[in-house]
C-alpha cells in the first residue's frame, strides 16, 4: 500500500506531501508519465492516482482483482488501458476526466461497471465489454462525445443485459 495504512492517505500523493487526494496537483512530478505495477499487486485503493495528469500510460500486472474508487480519475494523459482479466468491477468514477482515454480492453471477468466510471472521457471511441457483463450503472457514459456510431452497440449491450437480469429474476 502507498501512505499511512492500508486504508489511509493511499494515494500517490501522500508520498510526495499532499495532504488530501483532491490537492494531488501541485505534488505529482510532471514527469511521470509511465506507471507499472509489478507482479504480486493484487488491489489499487481509491484515489491512488487521483489527478496525476502527466500520466500517459499504466500497465496493470494480471493478478489486480479490485481496483478503487476514483483509481484513475483525472489522468488527463491518458488514451488507452488494458483491464486483466482478473479485474471484477469497473468502479464508480474510475477512469472521470481521463479526456484523451481513446479506447479500453474490458477484462473477460468484470460483470459491473459503477456510475460516473467513464464520464467526460470525451475522446472514448472504443470499449470492448465482456460477456460477463451484469450491470452498468447510471451516467456511466456521460460527457463522452466520439464513440462514432457504436452507441448502438452500447445500447445493444445494456438491453440485452437488462432483460437478461429480468428474465433471471
Amino acid at each position: 500500500f502507498v501512505g499511512g495504512s492500508a486504508t489511509e492517505n493511499t494515494y500517490l500523493g501522500y508520498l510526495l506531501g499532499a495532504k488530501t487526494y483532491t490537492l494531488t496537483g501541485g505534488y505529482v512530478p510532471a514527469s511521470l508519465a509511465e506507471i507499472v505495477l509489478t507482479d504480486g499487486c493484487t488491489a489499487i485503493p481509491d484515489n491512488a492516482f487521483f489527478a496525476c495528469s502527466s500520466v500517459r500510460e499504466i500497465v496493470l500486472p494480471e493478478g489486480v482483482s479490485v481496483i478503487g474508487r476514483r483509481a484513475f480519475y483525472g489522468c488527463e494523459r491518458l488514451a488507452e488501458i488494458t483491464l486483466p482479466d482478473s479485474v471484477t468491477e469497473i468502479t464508480p468514477y474510475m477512469f472521470s476526466w481521463c479526456s484523451p482515454l481513446k479506447s479500453i480492453t474490458v477484462g473477460n471477468k468484470v460483470t459491473d461497471i459503477g456510475m460516473y466510471a467513464f464520464s467526460n472521457c470525451e475522446m472514448l471511441e472504443k470499449i470492448e465489454l465482456p460477456d460477463s457483463m451484469m450491470k452498468i450503472d447510471d451516467l456511466v457514459f456521460s460527457g463522452c462525445f466520439c464513440f462514432k456510431g457504436k452507441w448502438s452497440d452500447i445500447l445493444i449491450t445494456f438491453l440485452y443485459l437488462h432483460f437478461r437480469k429480468v428474465n433471471t429474476v
